[in-house]
């Protein structure tokens, strides 16, 4: 690697995703800042994964592959954080891709005013575009420095997405129990901590990461177990217990969030399995009250998209038509991408 530039550590997990790990990978091989190691971490695939990933490794000295037991998302990049010797830590998932200046333009965020954290955006992209590499990136980007506050209003109306990867962090940062294990929505219940850990921030304003939507992955409706609920209302209030250090719970930015989550939680909890309807019926009412209560504000809020706007319309004075109204926009853009 050469002499004195930062190391970035590169953690990617996978599980059963064959048909990704050659784009995938290859993406962070050619990337224009070469001072990494990458992390890959094999979650216990039954599928060609673990072959594609240590014949990969065997023409690029800088890839390190790992062959765990099954233990879930965050038990991999936990295992990816205790495996890490770089300078920084930024994470991809194993089915998405990065543009070629991805972590270059990380890097040049973190010289920007001393900045503890960058955050790049996102972009959507088919599985097909993915494969045959047909992605337009912008040849450079711009920055913004941000505080506390600001960064976290961008989440909370999803701006920003709060994700695990499109992100460098120092690796002093985290530990290795940093994403709880044997629980979803570790995202967004880690997030508030991060920012709340270094200050300032900087965002990058164009997209510098692929998230790869598959098409089954939008139309098929898989069985919500009840704890996924649970996972989902711990998370959001791990998130509130550090972002409402810096944005007024009351703040319009604060009621989004919530109805906006809220919304999502209802809709888990009609299809949520082997589970009475009248154990949610209770905290269901509450959550739709709240945006009921709301409705005016969220709607006269500009940074409140139409779409969502007509959203809490319908769940709050239609809900039995939520769900079909979800269904025909995901078939819509299950068609678009």
């Amino acid at each position: 690697m050469p002499g004195n530039e930062m190391v970035v550590s590169v953690i990617i997990p996978f599980y059963n995703i064959a048909d990704s790990v050659q784009y995938c990978v290859k993406a962070i091989g050619e990337q224009t800042y070469s001072s990494l190691e990458i992390i890959c971490v094999d979650d216990g695939s039954t599928d060609e994964t673990s072959q594609i990933l240590d014949s990969m490794a065997s023409y690029d000295s800088r890839i390190r592959v790992f062959h765990n037991k099954n233990g879930g998302l965050s038990a991999a990049r936990n295992f990816g954080i205790s495996q890490a010797t770089g300078d920084y830590i930024t994470f991809v998932d194993g089915d998405d891709l990065v543009s070629p200046i991805y972590i270059e333009s990380l890097i040049r965020g973190g010289k920007i005013d001393d900045v503890a954290l960058v955050y790049g955006r996102a972009k959507t992209i088919s599985y097909e575009w993915a494969k045959r590499g047909q992605i337009d990136w912008d040849n450079d980007v711009t920055y913004t420095v941000l505080n506390e506050r600001q960064l976290y209003e961008m989440f909370m109306y999803e701006e920003v997405l709060p994700s695990a990867w499109a992100r460098l962090v120092p690796r002093a940062c985290y530990d290795d129990k940093w994403f709880p294990v044997g629980h979803i929505y570790e995202e967004i219940s880690t997030i508030g901590k991060l920012v709340a850990s270094g200050s300032p921030h900087v965002l990058i304003n164009e997209p510098i990461y692929g998230y790869v939507m598959r098409q089954d992955s939008i139309v098929h409706k898989r069985e919500v177990r009840p704890s996924q609920v649970r996972d989902y209302i711990t998370a959001l209030k791990a998130f509130e217990e550090y972002a409402y250090r810096y944005v007024p719970s009351t703040s319009a930015a604060a009621v989004f969030f919530r109805s906006l989550h809220y919304s999502r939680i209802v809709r888990l909890m009609g299809k949520a399995s082997n589970v009475k309807v009248s154990r949610w019926r209770q905290p269901a009412c509450h959550f739709l009250q709240e945006i009921r209560d709301n409705i005016s504000s969220l709607l006269r809020d500009r940074r409140v998209s139409i779409g969502n706007k007509i959203r809490f319309i319908v769940i709050a004075y239609w809900p039995s038509q939520y769900e079909r109204l979800i269904g025909i926009y995901e078939k819509y853009v299950s068609r678009t991408i």
